[in-house]
């Protein structure tokens, strides 16, 4: 009879101690299934946060280009450069030494008179054109690709926190993973304890996992009860 108590015993011990770690676990892998679930639900917000930015940073590229093609400062820029380029040229094809010969004397010193007057103009116009041009990129330009630039940063930044969210999920990951096996381990451990139980004591602790004494397995862990009270009759 004492062996048989003491067998009893220690088989309603194992079987506490079970229940415990599996509530335990349980309790450890649902923490940890709400972080994963989190971060998973992080990362999905920040994509949505990526593509709107490119989108948006596409568009702008799109204006940007359309601006620098059909702008009329721009179009007024190539006519009123390709003019002073086309006096330039002129006055080579006239009084270039390299590309007429020599020069009379008359006719070089007709050439240096004229060259300082085209100097004058084609500075002249360059000049104005770039300071056009400065402005056209200071009021039209520079905002979009300021605007542009906020975008990248962010992009970059989201980019960063998804890649750390993500090492870290499978962190997690890895963790549950494992929780999961030693949880299943368990409750095939504990399929044997309590087919072999016959103690109210013991079965008691089997009750709490979904145990009913007629069934060989054990149904899935959603909830682990406190094993219900019991004691024998006075």
């Amino acid at each position: 009879m004492g062996g048989a108590g003491g067998a009893a015993a220690d088989n309603a011990e194992r079987l506490a101690s079970m229940v415990d770690q599996m509530r335990t676990g349980k309790a450890e892998l649902s923490t940890l299934k709400g972080q994963e679930d989190d971060l998973t639900a992080q990362n999905e917000s920040s994509l949505k946060e990526v593509a709107a930015y490119q989108s948006s940073f596409g568009q702008l590229e799109s204006e940007k280009k359309a601006k620098l093609e059909n702008s009329p400062v721009i179009k007024d820029a190539k006519r009123r450069l390709k003019s002073a380029d086309d006096m330039v040229e002129e006055w080579n094809s006239h009084y270039a030494k390299d590309r007429v010969g020599p020069l009379p004397e008359a006719t070089y010193n007709e050439g240096l008179r004229r060259k300082g007057q085209i100097e004058h103009v084609v500075v002249a116009i360059r000049t104005d054109v770039q300071h056009s041009l400065e402005n056209f990129q200071r009021t039209e330009i520079a905002p979009i690709e300021a605007t542009q630039a906020r975008q990248q940063k962010a992009i970059e930044a989201l980019t960063a926190r998804i890649k750390a969210n993500f090492a870290t999920w499978e962190k997690l990951k890895a963790r549950s993973d494992a929780l999961e096996k030693k949880l299943q381990a368990l409750r095939t451990s504990l399929v044997g304890e309590c087919t072999a139980a016959s103690t109210i004591e013991s079965l008691k602790y089997c009750s709490s996992v979904g145990w009913d004494n007629m069934r060989k397995d054990l149904p899935p862990l959603t909830k682990i009860l406190p094993p219900f009270g019991a004691s024998a009759n006075p």
